[in-house]
């Protein structure tokens, strides 16, 4: 899996590789990204595709740093030049962590000593307790996990809006076009060779509902 750091890199680069990148600005300073794996015609696609989630932390528009949840801990990283100056805690406690318990009741953090050394895990540790982590367990490992019925959200964050232009709109109506085409043709050999059936009916729901969406 590509690093948090290699993403940063090429994001600022302008593309991120091997990437379909949508994104939603949740404030000035943070934005949301989700990064689709990039897949060709002909190429196999899990059924239980989903995309990476990053929350990119701003500084006059420009990428500073990234955080990535996972299902039990945090990865993030900051730019040299962005580092203690209070980027990291603020989008950290004001925008990211209430988002993330927004869809999930909790959040769980780990530090590994081997990987950060002493200090540093001592300092991450004293910042994530700021946040309003509790600490579970500390060894060689620290576990911390962040608790949405214990952390009062003051309010929700839904991010910015944002029109779509008019070249847009018509190329994603070109798009849900050619896909009611494409299972206009499925359908066809489904039901002329194997018969009407479940799901060829559930393919047409399908066509009637892109059908409906390319003309209103």
């Amino acid at each position: 899996m590509k690093s948090l750091k290699k993403i940063l890199d090429e994001w600022k680069a302008g593309k991120v590789a091997g990437s379909v990148t949508m994104y939603r600005l949740l404030a000035p300073n943070v934005q949301l990204v989700q990064l689709w794996p990039e897949y060709k015609q002909g190429e196999s696609i899990p059924a239980d595709l989903l995309p990476r989630i990053i929350y990119l932390i701003l500084e006059d528009s420009q990428a500073a740093g990234a955080v990535e949840p996972q299902e039990d801990n945090l990865r993030a990283v900051m730019l040299t030049q962005w580092r203690a100056k209070g980027l990291f805690s603020k989008a950290m406690k004001e925008v990211i962590l209430p988002h993330i318990l927004q869809s999930k009741p909790l959040q769980r953090l780990q530090l590994q000593r081997s990987e950060y050394g002493d200090r540093r895990v001592e300092q991450l540790k004293k910042m994530a307790l700021s946040m309003g982590f509790i600490l579970l367990k500390e060894d060689a490992e620290i576990r911390l996990v962040l608790d949405a019925s214990k952390k009062k959200v003051t309010h929700f964050i839904g991010g910015k809006d944002q029109l779509l232009s008019p070249e847009r709109k018509t190329a994603i109506r070109q798009e849900l076009c050619y896909m009611a085409y494409r299972l206009l043709l499925i359908r066809s050999e489904m039901e002329l060779t194997e018969g009407v059936s479940y799901n060829s009916d559930a393919i047409g729901d399908i066509i009637r509902n892109l059908q409906y969406h390319t003309t209103s």
